[in-house]
């Protein structure tokens, strides 16, 4: 039972700092992309390798395989934290404030996107 979670607001600072690294088309840093020398927590991934897309049905897919993994993992009630469902835990982390998703095309290995979560 969820006792405490803040609810996210979209916040286009983090929007734009996530489309300038995903622009730069290099893997992004596992520390997180850094804002004011703090490294924000970030999920990407390729919405499609194809040129012509339906980009809000593929985006759609890509959510919503990352908010599956819970379905896909047996979680259990003191949801201790697994690789396994790395996506969705940043999703539904009680002390995420913020988010902010964009996507590129500007990559030779496809549609990028990224959200990028101020917790």
């Amino acid at each position: 039972m969820v006792t405490f979670m803040t609810l996210m607001v979209w916040d286009c600072n983090l929007e734009a700092v996530g489309h300038e690294e995903l622009s730069k088309c290099e893997k992004l840093p596992d520390s997180g992309i850094v804002i004011g020398k703090i490294g924000r927590e970030f999920r990407d991934g390729i919405i499609s390798t194809k040129k012509n897309i339906d980009l809000e049905k593929e985006t759609k897919k890509l959510l919503n395989a990352w908010y599956d993994e819970v379905k896909k993992n047996n979680i259990s009630s003191d949801l201790p934290y697994k690789p396994a469902y790395h996506n969705f835990s940043a999703i539904v982390r009680d002390d995420s404030k913020g988010i902010g998703c964009t996507y590129t095309t500007a990559c030779a290995d496809g549609t990028k996107f990224v959200c990028v979560y101020d917790s």
